[in-house]
């Protein structure tokens, strides 16, 4: 990048640059907006605005902004129907709920959400504080033109200057696969799921809907107890000690599984085999299957109808989305999710969920009629179609689950209250209740609009060994031990490990460090980070672990924090100012959050003298289960009291 002095020139009294890079600007602006910087103490510092802390300090109001904006979407009426109507796939099924807007799923590192954030508080600010002119500094350039489109209804000047030499923003930079017309990559992912399922179809036995059970659990294939593997049970972290339960207490289950290719389970053909072995060892308890196995053409053909129905009805109604603006406001988001809607709604994963939805209603067609349905909730596109195909087919009362936090900027689990309104065959699909984990996720919901009717606590099943938890080891060594959590997002994995390396050598004393890599997404330490450095990869049971540490150091993001918390651990979570805080402890008293390396060093260097604060109640952890027990057995409990009568 040029010199940043000449930068500076003709800057005036009312000039804003808005930096979107690392570290802080060293320009002669009256202003300095940071994009993603906390304000780190270099020349000129007090003249510059971090919108990162300006988004903590009034987020509930932009939280609920946003939101707004999405039900605005929604709702937008073109040619005399509203965008959700336009986009019905069934009677009772709008795709715009499976699509990126609606799904909000901003924690990915590839989001743009969060700049929509971003660009909500700077307005406010610029409300106040006025501008003559914008001056931009960031390889982003969506985010570019919603500067550009605001400068010019404002009549403003307007700057765009790239930080790099790069030709565009990652999401722009495309292979020669992603050139392709999104249509035409979407049957290419048909092709490829038909070809990777066809020898798990070719071995798989069908079972009479008479053994089926009335109680059916549907989750990912993933977050699975090694011991699933080596023994062939059934032991998985979402629902830990309720599958054991469940069978003591006579009730057989149906378990649907999805299948997610892992290096534990690479193919759908080993995902087939396992589940198998799963039934075969449950002793007549326990019914598996695999959802998305490949089904018979006529599913296939229907996706493939359903799929181009939708193209047109995306055709019909492109280009509404510029003209939604929110009350009071100058802004067009739009140009931040264009290119996910795109994707979304005409690409591979559109057909792939079109698919879904026909794989669901074949499965929930197929079986007896269930009394209860139990779905691991975090507001995907396949829960979407669950909901559907349970409705449709007639089944009984249906409760999601969210498996581990809801966190305060994780908007997936988040909606415009008025979305909670059953405004008819548009409205979004909804359980009958939401089992939540505790008195922290119960009050995080409710504060987000859940309507209170549909709420249930239950026992945290993913958090069960925090009750028993003992520190066998704790205060048995001088060495700084610190536990490393992995986060799902290498480029999160980097930044943690770069912060490690540079305070090494500032840490007094021997440092010892653990590597738990996240169970789904491996990460390669980089080996320079090894050079010199005590360091243990494990990746057994956090746990187990946390029994071996002094401090925790976590993402923002990874729910790890939540486990070191509760049993006892110093906890020190490094932010990204890219992001936004999607922390479950945001807010928590006694956990260490740096914003800086220096910050970062400081935090470890006062481990040792820090009083450990004694964690409030954050989880439901009875072993014993009663709440889970009076969710799912409600009818069985009230005849064995009938019958001791």
């Amino acid at each position: 990048m040029p010199g940043n002095k000449c930068l500076a020139e003709g800057a005036t009294a009312g000039a804003v640059l808005v930096w979107d890079g690392d570290g802080t600007p060293n320009l002669a602006f009256e202003r300095t907006v940071l994009w993603r910087g906390f304000g780190e103490k270099t020349e000129g510092h007090e003249r510059c605005i971090s919108i990162p802390v300006l988004v903590e300090k009034t987020a509930d109001a932009l939280r609920s902004q946003y939101l707004a904006w999405i039900f605005a979407l929604g709702e937008a009426e073109i040619q005399g129907k509203r965008a959700v109507e336009h986009l019905l796939i069934r009677q009772q099924l709008s795709f715009w709920w499976l699509g990126s807007p609606a799904q909000k799923f901003n924690i990915s590192a590839k989001s743009l959400v969060p700049d929509a954030i971003k660009l909500l508080a700077l307005e406010k600010l610029l409300l106040v504080d006025g501008a003559d002119s914008i001056l931009l500094i960031s390889d982003n350039a969506p985010l570019a033109d919603c500067f550009g489109a605001y400068a010019k209804t404002l009549k403003i000047d307007f700057e765009w200057r790239r930080l790099s030499h790069s030709q565009d923003y990652p999401l722009r930079q495309k292979s020669i696969y992603l050139r392709l017309p999104p249509v035409v990559r979407a049957f290419f992912s048909l092709a490829r799921f038909c070809i990777t399922r066809l020898p798990a179809a070719l071995r798989h036995t069908h079972r009479s809907s008479s053994e089926l059970a009335d109680v059916s659990f549907f989750d990912v294939l993933v977050h699975l107890e090694k011991s699933a593997f080596e023994t062939g049970r059934f032991v998985s972290n979402y629902w830990s000690s309720l599958v054991e339960k469940l069978s003591d207490s006579g009730v057989r289950t149906n378990w649907f599984h999805i299948f997610h290719p892992q290096p534990a389970i690479p193919t759908m053909a080993e995902a087939a085999s396992l589940v198998e072995r799963f039934e075969r060892n449950a002793d007549g308890w326990e019914f598996h299957g695999v959802v998305d196995i490949l089904p018979p053409v006529s599913t296939l053909f229907r996706a493939v109808r359903d799929f181009m129905l939708l193209q047109r009805a995306v055709r019909r109604i492109d280009g509404f989305q510029s003209s939604v603006v929110l009350s009071g406001s100058a802004l067009n988001l739009w140009p931040l999710l264009a290119d996910e809607w795109r994707e979304s709604l005409t690409g591979p994963a559109a057909l792939m969920e079109c698919l879904r939805i026909g794989l669901f209603e074949r499965v929930l067609s197929r079986v007896p009629r269930q009394r209860m349905g139990i779905y691991i909730c975090e507001n995907q596109p396949w829960e979407m179609a669950l909901i559907h195909a349970w409705r449709s087919n007639g089944h009984g009362q249906l409760i999601a689950v969210p498996h581990s936090t809801i966190r305060y900027w994780d908007l997936r689990y988040f909606y415009d209250p008025r979305s909670y309104d059953e405004r008819g065959a548009q409205c979004l699909p909804m359980p009958d209740l939401y089992a939540l984990n505790g008195p922290v996720a119960k009050a995080t919901a409710l504060s987000g609009g859940y309507p209170v009717e549909r709420i249930v606590e239950v026992e945290a099943l993913r958090y069960l060994h925090l009750a028993a938890y003992v520190d066998a080891e704790s205060g048995t060594t001088e060495t700084l031990r610190v536990l490393v959590c992995g986060d799902f997002d290498s480029s999160t994995n980097d930044l943690i490990f770069k912060w490690l390396a540079g305070t090494v050598k500032a840490l007094e004393g021997k440092t010892r460090y653990i590597f738990k890599p996240h169970p789904a997404f491996p990460y390669r330490i980089d080996s320079d980070f090894l050079a010199g450095v005590e360091l243990l990869v494990d990746e057994r049971p956090l746990s187990r672990l946390l029994q071996r540490c002094d401090v925790v150091v976590t993402s923002a993001i990874t729910s790890a924090a939540v486990d070191a918390y509760c049993a006892g651990k110093n906890v020190v979570q490094i932010l990204d100012g890219g992001r936004l805080n999607a922390n479950a402890l945001r807010g928590v008293a006694g956990v260490s959050q740096v914003r800086t390396i220096d910050e970062f060093a400081d935090a470890l260097r006062q481990i040792s003298a820090r009083q450990i604060t004694v964690p409030l109640p954050y989880f439901l952890l009875d072993p014993s289960l009663p709440a889970w027990q009076n969710v799912i057995l409600p009818g069985k409990r009230q005849n064995e009291v009938s019958l001791a009568t």
